[in-house]
């Protein structure tokens, strides 16, 4: 483990795996993880590009989710990069970086003395978005509106639309063979084998602002592929689940909304729940990330 400067100004913490023995006096070494010096958080960060107009739109309503892309990238020693799709209707946030860089230790003090070989250039996607909805208004600001319509004085929050509010997703494992329910921590086995993910998107109907018109939930997974020695390479997870939103009333109570899953082998997933309602331009979303790494 050694401390090394990082490109914003910060020092980093990298950890490096030597080789045991000597080759010719030469020791050599890969990098296997890159974490940040405390006090230097913020700098660890991957910046996202300035010149991309979607940039600050999406660390603005998706704070959890770019600072978890950033904290990753990080990890890398990575450049964030905003790719756009309009045939899919997506931004892709990518990640380039440096794998399998060889260092090598000259005077045996298990510090890196430099670079026999660069590595490879990789880029992996880190995170999906919709271009459509990030053109649309900020779910924080309220559209304009007509004399004869109601007005709120508090924006609404980014979990919220009228009439609803998200307040969390709770996870849990359902094991096929028992029909027994745990948590994550108390799964049978790490491999995920003959179990299903019960997802509970928990909202509430919030008291005096009814909904105008119907509202749907969705349920969106995603998680960057992988490629390890044991599984060889894992394309990346993308699934979207949708169902009808309805509550019995609107005083305050919280209703929990399933969605059963196939479980996947992924360390790094992200939970997005949205609520969308028709005939409004605003969304509410909430975000959840979870580590389903299995055993290698």
């Amino acid at each position: 483990m050694s401390v090394i400067a990082n490109e914003l100004g910060g020092q980093t913490v990298r950890f490096v795996c030597w080789d045991a023995q000597l080759t010719k006096g030469d020791r050599f070494g890969l990098t296997q993880a890159l974490l940040p010096f405390p006090g230097d958080e913020q700098s660890f960060l991957s910046p996202f590009p300035a010149r991309s107009t979607y940039s600050e739109i999406l660390q603005t309503r998706y704070v959890d989710q770019t600072r978890a892309i950033q904290q990753d990238c990080g990890s890398w020693a990575g450049e964030l990069e905003l790719r756009e799709r309009p045939e899919l209707d997506q931004i892709e946030l990518r990640c380039t970086f440096l794998t399998n860089t060889i260092l090598i230790d000259t005077n045996d003090d298990f510090i890196a003395d430099g670079e026999v070989a660069k590595g490879s250039t990789v880029s992996k996607v880190l995170g999906k978005f919709l271009i459509s909805e990030l053109k649309q208004p900020s779910p924080g600001l309220q559209p304009n509106r007509s004399n004869n319509q109601p007005t709120s004085s508090q924006p609404v929050s980014a979990n919220s639309l009228r009439g609803y509010v998200i307040e969390g997703i709770e996870v849990k494992v359902l094991n096929r063979r028992s029909n027994q329910l745990t948590s994550l921590e108390q799964r049978e086995n790490p491999y995920g084998l003959d179990m299903d993910l019960l997802i509970m998107v928990k909202v509430k109907g919030t008291t005096g602002d009814l909904p105008s018109a119907a509202a749907n939930l969705l349920l969106a997974i995603h998680a960057p592929g992988y490629d390890y020695p044991a599984t060889g390479p894992v394309s990346d997870w993308n699934i979207v689940h949708t169902r009808p939103l309805k509550l019995g009333s609107h005083d305050g109570t919280s209703y929990f909304f399933p969605f059963l899953v196939d479980y996947q082998c992924y360390p790094k997933v992200q939970l997005t729940a949205t609520i969308v309602q028709a005939e409004s331009a605003n969304n509410a979303s909430f975000f959840q990330s979870l580590n389903l790494g299995c055993a290698e």
